[in-house]
């Protein structure tokens, strides 16, 4: 795979590998609505029709939605943003 993505880097300077499409993912967060609606996506990612990777949500074991929708420890350390919303 690293080969792959250092494939998509090639005349980027200063970066060696890309992952993401270019503009994909560079969204500023705006609004707490904004914020909501991107993490409802990223949660929902695992269970989407073209994926399928699991049956719930939360048992994707790198979705941060174990610690959201079922207050499990994540497996990659997270910031807990509920402490931030109005």
């Amino acid at each position: 795979m690293l080969d792959y993505f250092e494939q998509q880097a090639k005349g980027i300077k200063k970066q060696r590998y890309k992952v993401w499409e270019t503009g994909f993912w560079d969204k500023n967060i705006f609004s707490e609505e904004f914020l909501l609606e991107k993490m409802e996506y990223i949660h929902n990612n695992p269970i989407n029709k073209n994926w399928r990777l699991v049956e719930e949500r939360s048992e994707y074991p790198f979705s941060s939605a174990r610690f959201y929708d079922k207050e499990e420890e994540p497996i990659i350390v997270i910031d807990d943003i509920r402490g931030l919303l109005g």
